[in-house]
């Protein structure tokens, strides 16, 4: 994955840290099962 992500710019790899932290919380909230995650950032 670093080799696919490496010639990425920093607001690229920024973004897509941020759509992924969407992708997780909108999982979560429509999860059928409480998941407990402990901390998160």
């Amino acid at each position: 994955m670093g080799m696919a992500l490496a010639h990425w710019s920093v607001d690229g790899l920024r973004t897509l840290a941020e759509l992924f932290h969407r992708l997780v919380d909108d999982f979560v909230i429509h999860a059928e099962v409480p998941a407990d995650l402990g901390p998160t950032a």
